[in-house]
């Protein structure tokens, strides 16, 4: 019956026939169900070649410090653990963030970037945040933020040392209570994301001198 149809496929069948249907409408069922096949594996083998490109394996040289580096982040890459990579501009810090995610269980999740540099406070806020309809002027609909976007995988915070302070205290609080504030909106939001970051400062000499919040750097 059509009630014995649905049912099974709310329990993972592709399809159903009820008695009576043609070959017709057999063949058309097994024609989709087969291209359904053909898609997941290509879409299986897209992930394979995409997590290959990303991999510490990808990765080439063979100076000590890029072999320290690679093996202290293939220790931590399997944990739940924020990791901040410091080093100087084109040093492949991204790359590390990328082989980090690949290498985790949030590999079929959401893999989100962003230059702390490229945003000006308030933009940066909204785009890392997301905002409810009417938060301000030309907030016309709710947004998601980029900790939404990235949710169940990792988010990549390039420049963080450029994140101006207040900002830094609404990041700490993520890290600490997995949960955010939209703007415009009086109630939390689960945060389910693990937090890279990266930056060419020395961030422990920033965070003596009172520019970088000592408490968010160590829980980096």
């Amino acid at each position: 019956t059509i009630t014995d149809g649905v049912r099974a496929m709310k329990e993972g069948a592709f399809d159903y026939l009820t008695k009576g249907d043609s070959d017709d409408q057999l063949l058309v069922i097994v024609e989709r169900a087969m291209e359904k096949a053909r898609l997941q594996r290509r879409v299986a083998e897209l992930e394979k070649q995409v997590g290959a490109q990303h991999s510490f394996a990808s990765m080439i040289g063979t100076s000590p410090a890029l072999q320290r580096a690679k093996s202290l982040a293939e220790r931590v890459a399997p944990t739940e653990a924020a990791v901040l990579l410091e080093g100087p501009t084109g040093s492949g810090k991204e790359l590390f963030a990328q082989a980090i995610h690949q290498a985790s269980p949030r590999r079929h999740k959401p893999f989100v970037a962003v230059n702390c540099s490229a945003f000006p406070k308030d933009l940066l806020e909204s785009e890392l945040f997301g905002y409810r309809k009417g938060a301000f002027t030309g907030a016309n609909t709710d947004k998601k933020g980029l900790f939404e976007e990235a949710n169940g995988g990792t988010l990549f915070l390039d420049e963080i040392g450029e994140l101006d302070i207040s900002l830094q205290a609404k990041l700490l609080r993520v890290l600490e209570a997995q949960e955010f504030h939209k703007l415009g909106d009086s109630k939390p939001t689960k945060a389910n994301v693990r937090l890279v970051a990266a930056t060419n400062r020395n961030l422990r000499a920033e965070a003596d001198l009172g520019h970088f919040r000592a408490d968010l750097y160590y829980r980096l």
